[in-house]
């Protein structure tokens, strides 16, 4: 897919896996990306960036804490300067392992919904993916602590596939909801899992 150059995207967490991979493919798409991640992960946001200008891309890095509200109010300023507009948004930084990322999780289908509703007049959708065991640093930490009370080799053979996700995989399905294909697909929470359950 080929989008009219200059539409911009936004992608949060994107110095490492599914951000990453959700970063790259955008570019792919035509896409002008705004890389963000934390102050921590510079570097590697560096390299992401390195690789899509590499490819005749367009990359700008913007980092701030998605959690400090003062920072992303900042971080979309400077993209909207840098690209004049922002025209889809990632929302993909997240930490595990804490019951506030697990209860925002559930949060974020309700808040999917009323923004449909909200933003629909203006011609913007919005939808949410909700990965399950993708080939990630964080999901294979989850996996060698157990902390989750499930390995990924557990959640691979519970899957109706029996296999594990790659990033690439979801940033496939990102790619499709970006574009003008979904235009009629609004309010949704989509499950990329394998089959390990079924919405």
């Amino acid at each position: 897919m080929t989008v009219p150059p200059k539409k911009t995207a936004l992608v949060t967490g994107a110095a490492q896996g599914i951000g990453k991979a959700i970063a790259l493919r955008l570019a792919e798409d035509g896409f002008a990306v705004g890389l963000n991640d934390i102050k921590d992960n510079t570097e590697n946001l560096e390299a992401v960036a390195d690789t899509i200008k590499a490819k005749g891309g367009i990359a700008t890095i913007h980092i701030a804490d998605v959690s400090v509200e003062s920072q992303v109010a900042t971080m979309i300023s400077n993209v909207v300067e840098l690209h004049h507009k922002i025209d889809v948004l990632v929302a993909n930084a997240g930490v595990c392992k804490y019951a506030g990322y697990c209860a925002s999780k559930f949060a974020v289908r309700g808040l999917v919904q009323a923004a449909a509703h909200e933003f629909g007049p203006h011609g913007i959708t919005v939808n949410a993916y909700a990965p399950g065991a993708i080939d990630t640093d964080m999901c294979n930490a989850l996996s060698r602590d157990n902390s989750a009370g499930m390995t990924s080799k557990a959640m691979q053979a519970g899957s109706a596939l029996g296999i594990t996700g790659t990033t690439a995989d979801v940033a496939h399905l990102v790619s499709y909801l970006a574009s003008d294909s979904s235009r009629f697909l609004t309010g949704q929470s989509v499950s990329i899992n394998g089959g390990l359950y079924f919405d």
